[in-house]
């Protein structure tokens, strides 16, 4: 493949027997099969557009669920998930940040961050007034951020 997907479907088979995934596509279809999945179908038909770190972060922030066929119409059947934008049960989960690196910057110990679910595409900012009831004290109360750089402070002498 060249690279190695994650989609929260279990790789490797002990794990998703053991996880009872077997039983979800029995019950609820291909869709919760690791390589049927959406997500798999999305990133097998994109993952050849990923030449640099900025088409990593576009790919990781995907989400064009009215409009891509794998997606089917749900905001969850793609790459980062939008909870809230689920018409007939929305929530506040899904895909609610990302983080990118090259070998370079993991070299350095550097990678690029962003909080909040996506907003690519025109999708809508993430507020959450529209779940008053979900306690988030500490949190910002709407999340459109920009990916940031993040590396950590090395102290050479830990004492």
């Amino acid at each position: 493949r060249g690279y190695w997907p994650s989609y929260n479907i279990p790789f490797h088979e002990k794990i998703y027997n053991w996880s009872g995934y077997p039983l979800l596509v029995q019950k609820l279809g291909l869709d919760y099969s690791y390589d049927l999945a959406p997500r798999a179908k999305i990133f097998r038909r994109d993952q050849g557009k990923v030449t640099d770190v900025a088409s990593m972060k576009y790919i990781m922030r995907y989400n064009n669920y009215k409009k891509d066929p794998y997606s089917k119409g749900d905001p969850c059947n793609t790459i980062c998930c939008r909870e809230d934008l689920n018409s007939p049960n929305p929530s506040p989960g899904g895909c609610y940040d990302t983080k990118v690196a090259d070998i370079y910057l993991a070299s350095q110990y550097t990678s690029y961050a962003i909080s909040g679910p996506t907003v690519q595409g025109g999708l809508p900012v993430f507020h959450w007034n529209r779940f008053n009831k979900t306690l988030h004290q500490g949190m910002p109360e709407v999340y459109n951020f920009d990916f940031i750089t993040m590396k950590p402070i090395l102290k050479r002498d830990m004492k």
